[in-house]
């Protein structure tokens, strides 16, 4: 699963102008439906704890504004 929401990442973000995939890569309403999405995933056992705990603080971090350019 991870490794399928990866490639899929890497494929949308190909399509979108680099401005609106900076939008929508800090958009905390963006944000917090991958954190459903991810609770949901662990829930139904598609995730390792251990892979659950990086991409929740992964998405945390994003949503704090880390590695936003100024």
């Amino acid at each position: 699963m991870v490794t399928g929401l990866l490639a899929y990442g890497m494929l949308w973000q190909a399509a979108v102008p680099p401005e609106e995939a900076v939008r929508r890569l800090f958009d905390p309403a963006e944000i917090r439906k991958e954190l459903a999405d991810l609770t949901r995933a662990r829930a139904a056992g598609e995730l390792t704890d251990e892979e659950a705990d990086a991409l929740e603080q992964a998405l945390r971090d994003r949503l704090a504004g880390h590695g936003r350019a100024p």
